[in-house]
Parts: C-alpha cells; structure tokens; sequence
C-alpha cells in the first residue's frame, strides 16, 4: 500500500504510525483558518470507511466463496477468495486511496485500500482484526513542487473465539502486500482503527494536492488532524 503523505520540508517528516502527545481536536480546531478555503464539494468524511456494499455482502454469501471458507476457514479462505486469479483478481494500483466498497467495485487499490477492504471483509465474517504499521524503509518520490513519503501498513485475521479460549499464534493470519521476501521479518507496531481512518484521510488529502485541488485537501487534512490529533503525517500534509 502507500501511505502518502505530502512532506513541504523533508525536516518535517514523520513515520507514519508515529504519535506524539495530542493536542485536544478543540484546540487544533482554533488553529485552523477555515475561511481561507472555500466549502469543500464533497464533505470529508469517512464513515462509510468500511462499509460493505450490497454487492459484497453477496458475494460473501455465494456459494463459491462458502466452499473457500469451508475449505481454508475463516481467515485462509477470505485471502484466498480475495486474492487469487481464480476470484476477484484484485490489482494493485498505488494512485488512489478508496473505501472497502470503492475497492471492491473498482477490484483494485493501494495497500491502505485493500487493507481497509479485507477489514470490512473479516469483520462481516466475524473475525478479529489487527492493523500495523511495518517499519520498512521509507520511500520518497517528487512531483513538480511536491515531495512524497511512502510508508507500509499490513493487516493480522484471527477467528473471533480461539480454540479452547488459548491464544495461539499459528491462528492468526497476516496479510501483507508487500511484494518482499523480507516481509515477515520488518518489526511492526499495531495501530488503532482511529489511526486507519486518519491515514485514509491524509491519503486523500496528498492526492487532492497532486491533482491541483488545494481547497479539498485543505478539508480532507484538516479531517485527518482532527480525527487523530498525535498523528505525525498529517502535519506535514498542507495545501
């Protein structure tokens, strides 16, 4: 996936699960000159962040996908439904962060997309979720006047009710779509869904900006601030 986040400074970033003691969202909101920037078009909101269309919620139950989770259970079935050729065949495409549902229609998305999808997914299913951020190397990129940081986050599926009511660690599956051996070797740190939903914002923020739409992303950063006031990244993310 691609964490974006817009840095106008490189002194200035930040790791992308970072949090540092936050301001309270009243306070930042007095910070904020929103006359500066014309009313947003489409409001930035994210509550339907993980919200399954009716047409996932019917693939969900075809008989196709029940045989898979017969077959694997619960979390290897989901993946296997989700991600190999013979189902979805869902594309990686790092240009646009969406919501599970957007992800589902569109059958591809970035890795904070397709994290968020799989989410929505295990959860209709029951299932335990765990977001993390993995502390892998940064990858940083320019266009025109803007500079960018590429940052990674996974996902962890375990059954809702472990066996014999014991954690076990071979129950949880971890799903990363980072195209690296190494993967399962980066040190990772777990992340709050508060913390997905201000990355999506910030996400959309940094693309509104690449596309030219400044007062949009003003709306969408400013979101993301206020949904997760001790997130680093949106501080850097500034029309």
């Amino acid at each position: 996936m691609r964490i974006l986040s817009l840095i106008l400074c490189a002194c200035l970033a930040g790791c992308a699960g970072t949090m540092t003691r936050p301001a309270e969202p009243s306070a930042l909101a007095a910070l904020l000159d929103d006359s500066a920037f014309p009313a947003p078009g489409r409001p930035a909101d994210a509550s339907d962040l993980f919200t399954l269309s009716p047409a996932m919620k019917a693939h969900l139950r075809s008989h196709a996908f029940q045989a898979k989770l017969r077959e694997k259970g619960a979390a290897r079935g989901l993946v296997n439904a989700l991600y190999t050729k013979s189902d979805l065949q869902l594309d990686y495409d790092a240009t646009v962060t969406q919501t599970a549902a957007q992800t589902y229609a569109a059958r591809s998305g970035n890795c904070l997309s397709l994290v968020i999808m799989t989410a929505a997914f295990a959860r209709e299913l029951g299932m335990k979720v765990r977001f993390q951020s993995v502390e892998a190397e940064d990858t940083w990129s320019r266009t025109t006047s803007l500079y960018l940081v590429s940052e990674h986050v996974n996902i962890s599926l375990a059954p809702a009710q472990p066996l014999f009511n014991t954690y076990a660690p071979d129950s949880e599956l971890t799903i990363d779509f980072l195209a690296s051996r190494d993967a399962s070797r980066l040190r990772t740190r777990e992340l709050e869904e508060a913390d997905i939903v201000a990355l999506y914002m910030n996400n959309r923020a940094a693309e509104e900006m690449l596309q030219g739409r400044h007062a949009q992303a003003y709306w969408w950063a400013r979101a993301a601030l206020l949904a997760r006031p001790g997130l680093l990244p949106a501080y850097n993310t500034w029309p």
